[in-house]
C-alpha cells in the first residue's frame, strides 16, 4: 500500500476504485492519503465478511470505518445496499446498485462435452462448500423427490468443502439418495467448468444467506434453470417463473417441490433456459455493468471539479 500510493501520486489518476480490502484495519491507514489524490470508489460484493475463521477476523476489524473515505460505492443489489444503509456504514445518496456483470468467461473455453449420460438429469451445486451454502438443505430436497423422478435424476456436488463434510455424507446416506450423487470434491479447473455447467439440467443454490453469487452469474450465462432461496440479492438478478424458481430458505419441501416442477416439465423447463440466456446478453451484459460504472466515475469527477474551483475561488 505505501508503494501503491507513491506510484499513484506520480500517475495522478482521475478515479481510484477498489474492488477488495482484505485487511481494513491496515488498508484504512491509506485511504485517506489516497483520497488526496483522487476520488474513491469501493464495490462492495458481499456485506458480510466471508471466506476462512482468519479472512473473516481480519474483515471485520475496522470495517466500518473504511467507508468514511470513500466518494461512492459500488453494490450489486438493492439488498446490499439496504444492509450498508441500516447498517449505517454510508448514507443512501453514495450508494450505486449495478449489476454485475455475468461470469461468461467460462463459456468461451474448449471443454469437452459432459461426459454424463443422456438419459439422467442433473441437479448440481458447484462452488466452495460453506455451512451457509445449505448442501444438507439440497440432500434433504432430493430425498424427497418421488422414486420416479430421482431414479432417472443425478445429483452432481462439485467444489472445495470449507467445512466438516462427514455429517452431510452420513445424511446422504441415511436417506438412501448417496449411489445418485456424484462428489466431485476439491478444487475445480477452469477448463473443467464448462462440462460441469452443461452437464446440468438445474443448477440449485440453497443458500440460507448471501449478498450475492458468483455461481449464479456463472448459471446464467450458461443460460440454465436456476432454483434458489429467495434471500438477498438473488431475486435481483433472476424472475420467480420466468429464469427459475425462487424457494424460502433452509425449506428442504419447498426446494423439492422447485426441483420437481422442473424436472418433469422439461417444456417450461427450457422456456426458463432461454429466458435466462437473453438475460445475459442484455440486463446482465458487461457492457451494462460498464456503462453505468462509467456513469459513477463522471458523477464523482464533476464533484471533484467543482469543489476544487469553489477552493481556488474562496482561496483568492
Amino acid at each position: 500500500m505505501r508503494r501503491f500510493v507513491s506510484r499513484l501520486r506520480e500517475f495522478q489518476p482521475d478515479v481510484i476504485h477498489f474492488q477488495w480490502l482484505p485487511v481494513p484495519l491496515l488498508d484504512s491507514l491509506y485511504l485517506k492519503q489516497l483520497s488526496a489524490i483522487a476520488p474513491l470508489v469501493f464495490t462492495v460484493h458481499n456485506t458480510a465478511p466471508h471466506g476462512s475463521l482468519m479472512q473473516r477476523f481480519h474483515q471485520k476489524l475496522r470495517w466500518a470505518s473504511v467507508f468514511q473515505h470513500f466518494e461512492a460505492i459500488i453494490v450489486h443489489s438493492g439488498f446490499s445496499k439496504q444492509q450498508i444503509v441500516e447498517k449505517n456504514w454510508a448514507q443512501a445518496e453514495r450508494i450505486h446498485v449495478i449489476p454485475h456483470g455475468v461470469l461468461d468467461y467460462y463459456t468461451s473455453l474448449n471443454a469437452p462435452e459432459s461426459a454424463m449420460t443422456s438419459s439422467s438429469q442433473v441437479v448440481m451445486m458447484f462452488g466452495n462448500i460453506e455451512a451457509y451454502k445449505g448442501l444438507d438443505v439440497l440432500v434433504r430436497a432430493f430425498a424427497l423427490l418421488p422414486q420416479e423422478v430421482r431414479t432417472r435424476t443425478q445429483l452432481l456436488v462439485a467444489g472445495t468443502p470449507n467445512i466438516d463434510l462427514e455429517p452431510v455424507l452420513k445424511l446422504s446416506r441415511d436417506l438412501g439418495v448417496d449411489s445418485q450423487t456424484i462428489w466431485r470434491l476439491g478444487f475445480v479447473a477452469d477448463e473443467d467448468i464448462p462440462e460441469l455447467f452443461r452437464s446440468a439440467s438445474v443448477v440449485a443454490l440453497p443458500y440460507r444467506s448471501i449478498d450475492q453469487s458468483g455461481v449464479l452469474m456463472t448459471a446464467v450465462a450458461f443460460g440454465k434453470a436456476i432454483v434458489a432461496s429467495r434471500i438477498g440479492g438473488i431475486p435481483d438478478v433472476i424472475s420467480d417463473g420466468v429464469h427459475g424458481i425462487l424457494v424460502h430458505p433452509s425449506d428442504p419441501q419447498d426446494l423439492a417441490a422447485a426441483l420437481r416442477n422442473l424436472l418433469t416439465n422439461p417444456v417450461r423447463r427450457y422456456a426458463m433456459e432461454r429466458a435466462t440466456a437473453h438475460l445475459a446478453k442484455t440486463e446482465l451484459s458487461w457492457a451494462v455493468s460498464a456503462r453505468k460504472t462509467i456513469d459513477v466515475y463522471r458523477q464523482i469527477i464533476s464533484i471533484a471539479v467543482s469543489s476544487r474551483i469553489t477552493s481556488a475561488v474562496q482561496a483568492r
